[in-house]
């Protein structure tokens, strides 16, 4: 026995259903493509029938949750009408097999992994993008390293604090963004060059007015650059593009001291012993404020 609103909100209580004294909850027919396949939500596979609650008890809320569900639900089941996608974390394991396979002259294992690659590009390909497919294509067959696949090996160096991590993180994920994950090898000095030129350079600040300070910059291009030097340690790539990019420092303009802040720096608690007996007055004189 459910308890339902009645009134104009009958008419779209689709996947809904609401057991008494309790919030909103989904409800809805495992599609049979999906029966089996992992849940992206709970990491189990999915049953015949998909159950979520909602927690809320506003109908309004309980609609926008529920169409959120189903649009996920059908972005599944036209992934897999293309294909089972695979991930760079799957490209990466298929390279490693596949330079197994080159190295000791196993050509029927090689054939085969290229013929995989090669369809599993091609189902990228239509869901998500030529760029997408042949940056997969060339990870999967060892000719290509994903920026984002040391990323994580980078940030958790032992010998790193956790704020420059977070930094780093930061900053390396905005560039990750920014150019859609692309092959480290793909990244020249003249795109480096114009990343910083066109994005970093023209970012504006939290408040909107200015763009983005030379001494902020800099700290994105050294992070981009530190992690340039870890892949090269690991022989991943040969060259730093990001190398020698550091921008034009503005200095900050400086101004003399008035002689109202000198008197209340003077005046301040903190002020030390000996500064006090360099500056002695009493407090409310005006003897610098006179001169």
């Amino acid at each position: 026995m459910y308890n339902i609103c009645m009134g104009d909100d009958v008419l779209d209580l689709r996947h809904l259903y609401q057991p008494r004294g309790r919030g909103w909850c989904f409800r809805y027919r495992t599609p049979a493509c999906l029966i089996g396949q992992t849940d992206p939500t709970t990491g189990k596979p999915f049953g015949r029938e998909i159950r979520r609650g909602l927690k809320t008890r506003d109908l309004r809320q309980a609609r926008l949750k529920r169409d959120v569900i189903l649009g996920e639900i059908r972005k599944l089941e036209i992934e897999h009408e293309n294909g089972s996608i695979k991930g760079i974390a799957d490209a990466i394991t298929m390279a490693k097999e596949y330079q197994e396979a080159v190295q000791s002259g196993d050509w029927g294992s090689e054939f085969a992994l290229e013929d995989m690659a090669r369809d599993e590009a091609e189902r990228i390909e239509r869901a998500k993008g030529e760029k997408e497919a042949i940056s997969w294509f060339k990870t999967a067959l060892g000719k290509g390293v994903p920026f984002s696949a040391n990323l994580e090996d980078f940030l958790r160096r032992p010998e790193v604090k956790e704020k420059t991590q977070y930094e780093q993180r930061s900053y390396l994920t905005e560039f990750k963004d920014a150019l859609g994950d692309p092959l480290v090898e793909d990244i020249t000095v003249n795109i480096a060059s114009n990343y910083i030129r066109e994005v970093l350079q023209k970012k504006k600040n939290k408040d909107g007015t200015d763009k983005a300070k030379g001494a902020t910059v800099n700290k994105k291009i050294s992070a981009l650059s530190s992690y340039w030097q870890f892949m090269r340690k690991r022989g991943l790539v040969e060259t730093n593009p990001w190398h020698g990019q550091n921008v034009h420092v503005e200095k900050p303009k400086r101004r003399p001291f008035r002689w109202d802040e000198i008197k209340t720096m003077l005046e301040s608690e903190h002020l030390t012993p000996i500064l006090k007996e360099a500056y002695p007055f009493e407090s409310g004189t005006t003897s610098c404020g006179d001169r």
